[in-house]
C-alpha cells in the first residue's frame, strides 16, 4: 500500500492553484494571512477497500473556500471560486484525476457542498463553502 494522501494533496494543489485566482493552502493557513479569499485543502480521509489481489482506497477530501469582505459581501467571490473548483476537478460526469505514476483514480464524485451560516462582524462578512469529493483509487504495484 502507498500513501495516497500526500499524492492527492500535491495533485489538487497543482491543479487548483493556477486556476482559482486565490491563494491555495493545505491543512493550515499562515498566521499573518490577510487576503479577501483563499482555498484550503483539508480533511483527507483514506479508507482501505483492498481486495485479495489489489490495494485500493476510497478517499475523501474537503476543499474549503473562505471569503472575507465588507458588509457588502454578496458571496459572489465564494461562488465564483467554487465554480472554478468544479470546472477543474469535475467538468464531466466521468471525470477523474490523473494520479500517475503510483495511482489510478477510477471514480470521482461530489459528496456534498456545504455553505455554513454567514458570519457577520462589525467590519466584515465571512461567507464560506466546503466541498467534499470522494475518489476511488487503485494503487499500482
Amino acid at each position: 500500500m502507498k500513501d495516497i494522501n500526500t499524492a492527492l494533496t500535491t495533485k489538487l494543489y497543482n491543479l487548483l492553484q493556477p486556476v482559482v485566482g486565490v491563494p491555495v493552502y493545505s491543512k493550515y493557513i499562515p498566521a499573518n494571512l490577510d487576503v479577501a479569499a483563499y482555498l484550503l485543502l483539508t480533511t483527507i480521509t483514506s479508507l482501505d477497500s483492498s481486495t485479495m489481489t489489489t490495494f485500493d482506497s476510497e478517499v475523501s477530501v474537503q476543499i474549503g473556500i473562505y471569503t472575507k469582505d465588507t458588509q457588502a459581501n454578496s458571496g459572489a467571490k465564494c461562488n465564483a471560486v467554487a465554480q472554478l473548483v468544479y470546472d477543474t476537478l469535475l467538468p464531466t460526469v466521468s471525470a477523474t484525476i490523473d494520479l500517475e505514476p503510483d495511482f489510478d483514480n477510477y471514480s470521482l464524485t461530489r459528496v456534498n457542498d456545504v455553505s455554513p451560516d454567514v458570519i457577520v462582524t462589525p467590519a466584515f462578512v465571512f461567507i464560506n463553502r466546503v466541498i467534499t469529493f470522494r475518489l476511488g483509487v487503485f494503487h499500482r504495484s
